[in-house]
């Protein structure tokens, strides 16, 4: 059995709710409601103002449960929740002893694919960085029975702006990708690949209650807003962001959708010259180096 999500203004549990601790998670163009947010007053006594009091404990936004359909308020009266966006009812212990995500994964860039992923496994293990993987792409390719241009045309051009804004709701993290050994849960991406780590991390986060240990961004075009969130929750433990500016990348974190339209330029013409914002993807010992200096670099900051 599945239940709607309960948002502002357009759900009600005896009085309409007013939804206001998760502003920038949006149903239907509305904030979800969450544990605790308040419900109009509809009466007097425990109906004069009304806070929710049940939601779904394994699946949270800003650490907060979340409200479907049938959860109280704290007057009795159960939400009315949304239909285009449902969650499953089950049981509270389903992930009370889920054995936490360990290891390290990348994700690389459009497409997902390239010759430089293995090098930038094998640089990461050289520094100590251990039970290094590749994340999988299948999952997160949005065309992942075309062939290798054409996937990575439409990760740029649709990809991105589908994952770039916030937790993308259709698209599962996947739990089973990820293993239960190797000390701390690490994800690094890189360009498309960023987004899509940040999309499991806050996923992991906010649905499974787990602990991200280093969450690495690199060359990625996330919005100002999504940033935010992933900087203001607690289970990101920490967050590294590195822009390739320097190197002449036009993507930059924080950049708006403009912006990134404006860059397609430049992106193009340094596509296949390992420059700007390709220069981790660089083929040869050229781009070892490179892959090897941030490695190195990872390392230092505490990955392991």
């Amino acid at each position: 059995m599945s239940f709607g999500l309960a948002v502002r203004s357009l759900d009600v549990a005896g009085g309409v709710q007013r939804a206001g601790a998760a502003p920038w998670y949006r149903i239907d163009g509305q904030p979800i409601v969450v544990e605790g947010d308040p419900v109009e007053g509809h009466g007097q006594d425990a109906h004069g103002a009304p806070v929710m009091v049940e939601g779904e404990a394994w699946y949270r936004v800003a650490g907060l449960p979340v409200c479907r359909e049938g959860h109280a308020a704290s007057c009795g009266h159960a939400t009315t929740g949304r239909r285009g966006f449902r969650l499953a009812a089950l049981e509270t212990s389903t992930y009370a002893d889920l054995v936490p995500r360990q290891g390290t994964y990348f994700f690389g860039g459009a497409g997902m694919a390239g010759d430089y992923l293995a090098n930038m496994l094998h640089a990461l293990r050289a520094t100590g960085i251990g039970n290094c993987a590749l994340g999988n792409r299948h999952r997160w390719e949005i065309a992942p029975d075309w062939g290798d241009a054409p996937r990575r045309i439409v990760d740029a051009a649709i990809g991105v702006e589908l994952l770039r804004r916030g937790e993308a709701p259709g698209m599962p993290m996947g739990i089973e990708d990820y293993g239960t050994s190797g000390g701390q849960f690490n994800l690094i991406g890189y360009s498309y690949g960023s987004l899509v780590a940040a999309q499991v991390a806050i996923k992991y986060a906010r649905q499974h209650a787990g602990v991200v240990d280093h969450l690495v961004l690199i060359g990625c075009p996330i919005s100002a807003s999504f940033l935010t969130e992933l900087q203001g929750d607690w289970r990101i433990r920490s967050l590294i962001v590195i822009d390739l500016v320097r190197y002449g990348d036009p993507i930059y974190a924080g950049m708006t959708y403009g912006e990134l339209l404006l860059a397609v330029p430049t992106l193009n013409a340094q596509l296949g010259a390992g420059t700007g914002h390709f220069f981790y993807s660089e083929e040869g010992e050229a781009g070892n180096v490179r892959r090897r200096v941030l490695a190195t670099y990872l390392h230092h900051r505490g990955l392991r």
